[in-house]
């Protein structure tokens, strides 16, 4: 059955250690203030990350359709991102393809597991209910 849509949580309890941060955010050359240490941006510079690097060049009419729609989701800066399946399969594909930069490991793999959760919970909730008889 098709997932209608997955809740993602956003802010993570990503280890934020300055020296990571210092050095995620030179690989995707960031030197803006200090909000790329807010476990939610963290979320979403992955997310953007792994987008840019895949169409660096262009992106096709309906990849682009759906990241506009996702980044209308994190422009609301809500702690949670509620996605159609569609937009979610986007993004898990892309965060799953991307080789990040070794600063970025941990912090990969805890949204890719958070991810996966949110993509279990998604699909039993679109289980139908077992009549009882």
């Amino acid at each position: 059955m098709a997932i209608k849509e997955v809740t993602i949580t956003m802010a993570l309890p990503y280890h934020l250690r300055p020296v990571e941060l210092k050095g995620a955010a030179a690989s995707i050359g960031y030197d803006g203030p200090d909000e790329l240490g807010q476990p939610r941006d963290i979320s979403e510079t992955l997310f953007r990350q792994a987008v840019n690097a895949k169409y660096g060049q262009g992106m096709p009419r309906t990849e682009s359709r759906l990241w506009a729609q996702i980044m209308e989701q994190f422009d609301k800066r809500e702690p949670t991102l509620t996605l159609p399946g569609d937009q979610f399969r986007f993004l898990h594909e892309l965060t799953d393809r991307y080789d990040f930069p070794a600063s970025f490991s941990r912090w990969r793999w805890l949204l890719l597991d958070e991810m996966e959760r949110a993509k279990k919970a998604a699909e039993a909730d679109s289980q139908p209910e077992a009549k009882e008889s």
